[in-house]
């Protein structure tokens, strides 16, 4: 399929994610203190395969949630984190489901929103 990260092997490429039952003002409404995450810049999922360990940089939206509210914009971050792990922490995904385009091979993924409570070790936050 021409995706370089794939090294000639099997890749999802047409992957979908169910939808769940709750708006985005719903799962927003759950956060006491956390990030809204609107865009990722990259992310990079080679680091650790076996445990789904990726790394990556958000980008174009990134706002502090405070008291069920969506407020300033923060600083864009660095995160690293195993998708795994993180499934393991959902706590609510929408109805609404967008279409997301990998910019690095023909691969899509129809996904909703996720609320992901935190994990173990916090993100640190760099310099665009």
């Amino acid at each position: 399929m021409g995706d370089e990260l794939s090294e000639g092997g099997p890749t999802a490429a047409h992957l979908q994610l169910a939808a769940g039952e709750d708006s985005l003002e719903d799962l927003v409404a759950r956060v006491d203190r956390g990030l809204y995450v609107s865009h990722f810049h990259y992310v990079n999922g080679l680091l650790d395969t076996r445990r789904a360990l990726m790394t990556g940089m958000t980008r174009n939206g990134l706002f502090l949630v405070e008291n069920g509210r969506i407020g300033r914009a923060v600083r864009n971050l660095r995160w690293t984190e195993s998708l795994l792990e993180a499934f393991g922490r959902v706590g609510g995904t929408t109805r609404a489901r967008e279409v997301v385009a990998s910019g690095l091979s023909e691969s899509i993924a129809v996904a909703p929103s996720l609320l992901i409570a935190a994990g173990a070790s916090p993100a640190r936050a760099d310099e665009e």
